[in-house]
């Protein structure tokens, strides 16, 4: 099983793009509000029993898909930089006995880019940042850098659609096409 991330800031087109890959694969999408919208149900959002519970789910996730030798799972999500860095090891040490591996894309459209794309009214539907106010505090509060210590497809999509950006990254990691 090979197990996708695809992070960048708020507004980079992650979801878009693993919608993408997800159309020219068979992988799945683990979408990270999955597991955020469970948590919810028993803790309040931002408490540290909130991360906690968030984080053993998308593990307990990734474990079984790996387990049951999917072929492939995206995950869309926003990494932070040192916070996120547990989250991301944890994630591969479930992985490897099962054979899986770990497969990194990194999305880096232009500020300009993001502050264009936050105010989508998808965006705000799903209840996710859609304000430039909200844009410019999250990217102040927190370090949306490459994962450091792990090789990541970088991709500049400010003009590259959805589905070229997928292409690129199907083509760079070999992945298996649908039909």
């Amino acid at each position: 099983m090979k197990l996708l991330f695809i992070y960048g800031p708020p507004a980079a087109g992650k979801l878009t793009v693993a919608r993408e890959v997800e159309r020219l694969t068979s992988f799945s999408i683990f979408q990270n509000n999955l597991a955020a919208d469970l948590a919810k149900v028993l803790f309040k959002f931002g408490t540290p029993q909130f991360y906690d519970l968030c984080t053993q789910i998308r593990l307990c996730c990734f474990e079984a898909a790996a387990r049951e030798r999917l072929q492939g799972v995206v995950f869309p999500f926003c990494y932070s930089h040192p916070e996120d860095e547990p989250f991301i090891a944890r994630a591969e040490e479930l992985l490897f006995p099962h054979g899986a591996e770990a497969l990194y894309v990194h999305l880096t459209p232009s500020r300009q880019e993001l502050e264009r794309r936050i105010v989508n009214e998808s965006r705000r539907a799903m209840g996710k940042i859609s304000t430039i106010q909200g844009l410019r505090a999250f990217l102040a509060q927190w370090n949306f850098i490459k994962i450091p210590g792990r090789e990541s497809l970088e991709i500049d999509n400010s003009e590259l659609s959805a589905t070229e950006t997928a292409a690129k990254i199907v083509e760079h990691f070999k992945l298996d096409l649908v039909g």
